[in-house]
């Protein structure tokens, strides 16, 4: 029995997406884009109203942006979660520091992770890589929110096109493939991670699960976290 989940993030750089396909692929659930700051992403509600249809778990997350418009962007994470009726928590995607000092992106984060944590009593997840947090927020501050780290098993087109590097057909054997390749580096303020991005640029599986991009996030969530994203 696999002890991960197999999940996809998506955009509107995904395109019009074939959500059939997702589902007849074998994914367990998708995290889709609701906007970058407070601009909305143009395919979310659909990719939203097609999630609802086919019942395929889902959850939005928020190019999140330090600035002084940070915690409208919380709310507006509050507001399609519920009026779209996501199943899963929102997610607060932490890898713009728009040349704000540390201590900013603190405060700025605090207050976005309490307005969502006070709507679901939940706190959101945290995207993010030690490449970026470990220098530009460097704080222990979150460690009460899911991690869902960023670090790709491979960097290049060179190292997809390796047989080593061809991620598997079947979903379910993500976390086996993940796994046997560089583990996420350590980020700050966490003991371990949630659930890990492990694959995007140069994957080349778009068109396998339903998207008009070449290419596509991969993802794998620990079963033993599930219920740490579920809201009801």
């Amino acid at each position: 029995m696999s002890t991960f989940k197999s999940v996809i993030d998506v955009s509107q750089y995904q395109g019009t997406i074939k959500w059939q396909t997702v589902k007849d692929s074998g994914v367990d659930a998708a995290y889709i884009r609701l906007c970058n700051g407070t601009k909305l992403d143009t395919q979310a509600l659909r990719n939203a109203l097609q999630c609802r249809r086919l019942e395929i778990p889902f959850g939005f997350y928020c190019y999140w942006h330090p600035q002084p418009l940070a915690l409208r962007q919380a709310k507006m994470l509050v507001e399609y979660t519920r009026s779209e009726k996501a199943n899963l928590i929102p997610m607060l995607d932490v890898e713009a520091h728009d040349d704000k000092r540390p201590i900013t992106i603190i405060n700025k984060l605090a207050k976005s992770v309490s307005v969502i944590e006070n709507a679901f009593g939940k706190p959101p997840t945290i995207y993010t890589g030690g490449w970026f947090w470990n220098s530009r927020v460097k704080s222990g501050k979150f460690s009460h929110c899911p991690l869902w780290v960023s670090q790709y098993v491979h960097y290049s087109l060179k190292a997809f096109q390796r047989a080593s590097h061809c991620i598997p057909v079947n979903p379910g054997a993500w976390a086996a493939y993940a796994l046997q390749h560089k583990n996420p580096a350590g980020v700050v303020g966490w003991s371990a991670w949630s659930a890990w991005q492990f694959a995007g640029g140069f994957d080349s599986v778009g068109l396998r699960y339903g998207m008009q991009s070449r290419d596509l996030d991969v993802n794998i969530l620990k079963d033993a976290e599930y219920s740490r994203f579920l809201l009801s």
